[in-house]
């Protein structure tokens, strides 16, 4: 395993919360506390020669559209799409369109000029309190969010006309799909099985639901792994397997130690 920690991946004196690099491998992009989203170039990250080569950009664009801290961002899987959410309880979704290397900075910003044109395309205002995690479901359908208010939602994509190679954008609005209200604490993580059967959230309330997406209602309640935990943590942001058999949680605990708990698919137990 190589690490690298190149110094101009930053966000001024502020921290990033949260990094997600896109399926083709070509972007990254970060959130952090100085309520910005920033699209990096990975060809930089990954080859020295890059890096220094001023005719090569390793900012790609900032975004300055929220009105608190970033806490999450996430490219959609077909990697024209991503989506931030913030303490200022908004989830905002951005379109790559054309037109990048002919666009200016905002006035004061102090930012340099954008190479790549992301345009805010939605803005999400179902949260009542600070958007903790997001997840796009594998086909791009339905983005999912969490939030400290106790519940997750699930946002149906709207379609689109126009694009990459038109310059025009154009995107019916969004639809709440649905609002999961069984937790009793703040949500603070979620994902999407491999193929979109099911959603998974896990909650300070000290359990981890298990959602049928055909009907949104719950399959399966674990508890009893978490009774120790703490409810301060930032994130309890937990991940499917490759496969789909297994979930794996955050924040467990195994005797007088932390873990890790892995549920297994046909049982859910861990």
């Amino acid at each position: 395993m190589h690490i690298d920690k190149p110094d101009w991946v930053k966000h001024g004196d502020a921290g990033i919360y949260s990094i997600h690099a896109a399926a083709e491998g070509d972007r990254v992009v970060t959130g952090g506390g100085d309520q910005k989203v920033r699209v990096w170039s990975s060809a930089c990250l990954q080859h020295a020669a890059i890096e220094t080569n001023p005719s090569k950009p390793n900012l790609l664009t900032t975004l300055a559209d929220h009105f608190g801290p970033v806490n999450v961002v996430r490219f959609s899987p077909c990697g024209r799409m991503l989506a931030s959410g913030s303490d200022d309880k908004v989830v905002l979704v951005y379109r790559l369109e054309a037109g990048g290397g002919v666009l200016r900075a905002a006035f004061g910003s102090g930012e340099p000029p954008p190479v790549e044109n992301w345009k805010l395309c939605q803005t999400l205002k179902g949260h009542a309190a600070d958007v903790t995690d997001l997840a796009w479901c594998p086909l791009g359908e339905y983005l999912a969010t969490a939030s400290i208010d106790n519940t997750a939602q699930v946002w149906a994509v709207g379609s689109e006309a126009g694009g990459m190679g038109t310059g025009a954008l154009s995107m019916s609005p969004w639809q709440m799909a649905a609002s999961l209200a069984a937790h009793t604490g703040y949500v603070k993580g979620v994902t999407w099985d491999p193929v979109g059967k099911f959603l998974a959230t896990q909650s300070d309330d000290k359990s981890v639901l298990v959602w049928r997406t055909e009907d949104w209602s719950v399959v399966r309640r674990v508890e009893g792994h978490f009774d120790k935990c703490f409810g301060n943590s930032f994130a309890l942001r937990l991940a499917w397997s490759p496969d789909g058999r297994h979930l794996a949680a955050t924040l467990g605990t195994s005797s007088t130690k932390h873990c890790a708990v892995f549920l297994e698919r046909q049982t859910w137990e861990g």
